[in-house]
Protein backbone atom coordinates (compact mmCIF):
# COMPACT_ATOMS: atom_id res chain seq x y z
CA UNK A 1 0.00 0.00 0.00
CA UNK A 2 2.81 2.43 0.75
CA UNK A 3 4.14 2.08 -2.79
CA UNK A 4 0.73 2.79 -4.28
CA UNK A 5 0.24 5.83 -2.01
CA UNK A 6 3.66 7.10 -2.99
CA UNK A 7 2.88 6.69 -6.70
CA UNK A 8 -0.43 8.52 -6.24
CA UNK A 9 1.28 11.38 -4.37
CA UNK A 10 3.93 11.70 -7.07
CA UNK A 11 1.27 11.69 -9.77
CA UNK A 12 -0.67 14.43 -7.93
CA UNK A 13 2.51 16.52 -7.62
CA UNK A 14 3.18 16.16 -11.33
CA UNK A 15 -0.39 17.15 -12.13
CA UNK A 16 -0.01 20.26 -9.94
CA UNK A 17 3.23 21.16 -11.70
CA UNK A 18 1.55 20.80 -15.09
CA UNK A 19 -1.38 22.98 -13.96
CA UNK A 20 1.01 25.68 -12.75
CA UNK A 21 2.94 25.60 -16.03
CA UNK A 22 -0.24 25.83 -18.07
CA UNK A 23 -1.41 28.83 -16.03
CA UNK A 24 1.95 30.47 -16.66
CA UNK A 25 1.63 29.91 -20.40
CA UNK A 26 -1.93 31.24 -20.36
CA UNK A 27 -0.74 34.39 -18.59
CA UNK A 28 2.09 34.80 -21.06
CA UNK A 29 -0.20 34.43 -24.07
CA UNK A 30 -2.86 36.73 -22.60
CA UNK A 31 -0.24 39.35 -21.79
CA UNK A 32 1.06 39.27 -25.36
CA UNK A 33 -2.46 39.60 -26.75
CA UNK A 34 -3.17 42.55 -24.46
CA UNK A 35 0.05 44.29 -25.54
CA UNK A 36 -0.91 43.86 -29.19
CA UNK A 37 -4.38 45.28 -28.56
CA UNK A 38 -2.95 48.29 -26.74
CA UNK A 39 -0.41 48.88 -29.49
CA UNK A 40 -3.06 48.71 -32.21
CA UNK A 41 -5.32 51.08 -30.28
CA UNK A 42 -2.46 53.52 -29.78
CA UNK A 43 -1.65 53.44 -33.49
CA UNK A 44 -5.29 54.02 -34.37
CA UNK A 45 -5.57 56.95 -31.95
CA UNK A 46 -2.36 58.49 -33.29
CA UNK A 47 -3.62 58.18 -36.86
CA UNK A 48 -6.94 59.80 -35.96
CA UNK A 49 -5.12 62.62 -34.17
CA UNK A 50 -2.90 63.22 -37.22
CA UNK A 51 -5.95 63.39 -39.48
CA UNK A 52 -7.65 65.79 -37.11
CA UNK A 53 -4.56 68.01 -36.98
CA UNK A 54 -4.38 68.07 -40.76
CA UNK A 55 -8.02 69.05 -41.10
CA UNK A 56 -7.74 71.73 -38.42
CA UNK A 57 -4.52 73.06 -39.88
CA UNK A 58 -6.03 73.36 -43.34
CA UNK A 59 -9.16 75.05 -41.99
CA UNK A 60 -7.14 77.51 -39.94
CA UNK A 61 -4.86 78.35 -42.87
CA UNK A 62 -7.91 79.47 -44.81
CA UNK A 63 -9.45 81.53 -42.03
CA UNK A 64 -6.42 82.96 -40.21
CA UNK A 65 -3.79 85.03 -41.98
CA UNK A 66 -0.46 86.53 -41.03
CA UNK A 67 2.32 85.65 -38.63
CA UNK A 68 0.01 83.97 -36.13
CA UNK A 69 -1.27 81.62 -38.84
CA UNK A 70 2.30 80.66 -39.76
CA UNK A 71 3.21 79.88 -36.16
CA UNK A 72 0.02 77.92 -35.68
CA UNK A 73 0.72 75.92 -38.82
CA UNK A 74 4.26 75.19 -37.61
CA UNK A 75 2.89 73.98 -34.29
CA UNK A 76 0.43 71.65 -35.99
CA UNK A 77 3.19 70.30 -38.24
CA UNK A 78 5.39 69.59 -35.21
CA UNK A 79 2.51 67.79 -33.54
CA UNK A 80 1.93 65.67 -36.63
CA UNK A 81 5.62 64.75 -36.73
CA UNK A 82 5.51 63.83 -33.06
CA UNK A 83 2.53 61.57 -33.67
CA UNK A 84 4.27 59.94 -36.60
CA UNK A 85 7.19 59.01 -34.33
CA UNK A 86 4.93 57.26 -31.82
Amino acid sequence: MDTIDEIIKNAQKEIQKIKIRSKGWDSLVNGSEQRLKVQKNAELEAEQAKQSLSKNSDALKKSIKGNFANKLTETFEKQKQTLENI
